[in-house]
């Protein structure tokens, strides 16, 4: 028995009547290893979704087209290697999911051929909120540590705090469900900046113009 590390390999399909002689007949037949889901990373995602979700296994090529299914959700997949692919979570109510790998054309929109991770489940939370930002000021020259609080923070998963728009993430430390601590980044000059959470590199609560308690002045 001969095996192969590829994900599929075509060989040439011969007749023989006899075991000893064989007929090409300009034919060729594919063989496939299974696909298989090993692991995926992150494990949870905000019920509005949007979260990249990596999932290992394989084996995949960039000429076969995979879908990644959230529960009954399926969301097309994007190759990165031979064994990892990545999806976007979709938007979905909280609470877990089973999380599957399939071929596109596998039958039944895919359905009949999913392979499911075992002993994990990916889960959606319910979206965060962010009620307060203490203290309201900080140095410009950064440093200080700022007090988020709110509800609904997810236990697992990738936090970060940015101070104004679109502005690079200081990794935010989880104390609780309702309590994030961030270090304020050095600005260049002092402003007054709305402060965004995202979680696994995803917005999901912001402090809002209108609410200049929830803000911080950088000054």
């Amino acid at each position: 028995m001969c095996s192969s590390d590829l994900g599929s390999v075509t060989v040439d399909a011969r007749v023989s009547t006899d075991g000893l002689n064989f007929n090409y007949q300009g034919s060729a037949f594919t063989l496939s290893r299974p696909l298989d889901l090993l692991d995926f990373s992150p494990l949870s995602s905000p019920e509005a979704g949007g979260v990249p979700v990596r999932v290992y296994g394989g084996p995949f090529d960039e000429e076969t087209q995979y879908l990644c299914h959230f529960g009954a959700s399926s969301i097309p997949a994007t190759i990165l290697s031979g064994s990892a692919a990545q999806c976007p979570a979709p938007p979905h109510r909280p609470g877990p999911v089973n999380l599957g790998i399939s071929v596109a054309d596998g039958g039944n929109g895919g359905k009949s051929s999913i392979r499911y991770a075992t002993g994990s489940l990916f889960s959606f939370s319910p979206m965060a909120k962010l009620a307060a930002v203490e203290p309201s000021r900080g140095p410009v020259l950064g440093g200080g540590v700022v007090t988020m609080a709110g509800n609904d923070f997810a236990s697992s998963g990738r936090y970060s705090c940015h101070f104004g728009l679109g502005s690079l993430g200081v990794r935010a430390e989880l104390l609780s469900s309702s309590t994030l601590l961030c270090v304020v980044p050095r600005v260049r000059r002092p402003a007054t900046v709305a402060v965004v959470v995202a979680f696994n590199g995803v917005a999901i609560a912001s402090s809002g113009p209108d609410r200049k308690s929830t803000r911080l002045n950088s000054s």
